[in-house]
């Protein structure tokens, strides 16, 4: 159904559509004001967010920038109590990084996902929803690593937060 921002807890196990295409009929949540390549907020009765999905990655040496994108948004996260979902792409890609040299890196070049991986050592918080792509290299690490930082994954044994995020 058209609409609302349903709670994490009312949809799991379910598909939610965010919907960037113009529909007679509202299928899922209107995105339609989602503009190309940017950072941006959409703020309408039914729903708030904020959305990096700066795509355009035209050399190995603009992955530089698109990490500073992703790491502003990771930096800048929405207080839990605002209602607003954060939605970060760590993908990219063009002429000169296709997407697998801007998620993996070149040899040269640091890529998104040892950045993102580094930031979640280091830095620990809320991350919205963080979309990857080749999220099964190294036996799904990073996507393990994102999963610990939700708030329900207890370490074994104590029923505390595993180490990575707080």
């Amino acid at each position: 159904a058209g609409g609302a921002l349903p709670a994490l807890g009312d949809v799991r196990g379910a598909v939610v559509l965010l919907r960037r295409f113009r529909s007679r009929r509202p299928l899922g949540i209107d995105l339609t004001a989602w503009p190309d390549n940017a950072t941006f907020t959409i703020d309408h009765p039914d729903a708030a967010f904020v959305i990096q999905d700066e795509y355009r990655v035209p050399v190995v040496g603009s992955i530089h920038y698109k990490w500073r994108v992703i790491d502003a948004l990771l930096t800048g996260m929405p207080s839990p109590d605002s209602g607003r979902w954060a939605i970060n792409f760590s993908s990219g890609t063009g002429m000169g990084a296709n997407p697998s040299v801007v998620a993996r890196g070149d040899g040269r070049v640091q890529g998104i996902h040892a950045r993102l991986a580094q930031r979640l050592r280091a830095q620990r918080g809320s991350y919205g929803a963080m979309l990857l792509d080749f999220c099964d290299d190294d036996d799904w690490a990073l996507v393990r690593a994102l999963i610990e930082c939700n708030d329900h994954v207890p370490e074994a044994g104590n029923g505390r937060r595993l180490a990575g995020c707080g």
